[in-house]
């Protein structure tokens, strides 16, 4: 059994966050240590930008690192996501494919489906939306599932052959 998850985008909002969060807050403090009135407002634009950013590329992240779902489980029985579960018998191929779009890469592994495959429930809850600030939705059509995979393509390429249903690539 093996959970597909991805890290990687959401460490770096952090390697990114941080800094730029520590450097509106010092610049707000060296606003304030002169007490003219515009520089109190400069201060506490500075002051606003930085809870902005906080929350965004700080906050965010290390609520998603410690309670991140897996995207999807690959297991013997076959594979699960927010979109239920749907046994190996049950899929006819899977492909990934890398599309570069709006300047950066998008990897997705589809899942040809059996006609008339209705997902079985699910174990446990898995990625239905963002993380961090990528998005990572499962789309279930009446022919396929197809799974973003992002950052984590090798990690599900792995899981999937370990299973020996590796993806093909195109």
């Amino acid at each position: 059994m093996v959970y597909v998850e991805s890290r990687r985008s959401l460490w770096g909002a952090l390697v990114i966050g941080v800094p730029v969060t520590l450097g509106a807050l010092l610049f707000s403090v060296y606003l304030l240590t002169d007490s003219s009135p515009r520089d109190v407002n400069g201060a506490l634009v500075s002051l606003g930008a930085a809870a902005v950013f906080g929350g965004l590329f700080v906050v965010m992240p290390f609520r998603a690192l410690r309670h991140q779902n897996p995207y999807f489980l690959v297991d013997e029985r076959g594979i699960e996501c927010a979109r239920g579960r749907f046994t190996w018998q049950d899929i006819l191929d899977i492909n990934e494919t890398t599309e570069w779009k709006d300047g950066g890469r998008r990897r997705t592994l589809t899942f040809s489906l059996h006609e008339a495959t209705r997902p079985q429930p699910v174990e446990r809850t898995y990625v239905d939306g963002m993380v961090g600030l990528v998005v990572a939705r499962p789309l279930l059509t009446e022919h396929c599932l197809e799974i973003a995979v992002g950052s984590c393509a090798r990690r599900a390429r792995s899981a999937l052959a370990s299973y020996d249903h590796a993806p093909w690539r195109s």
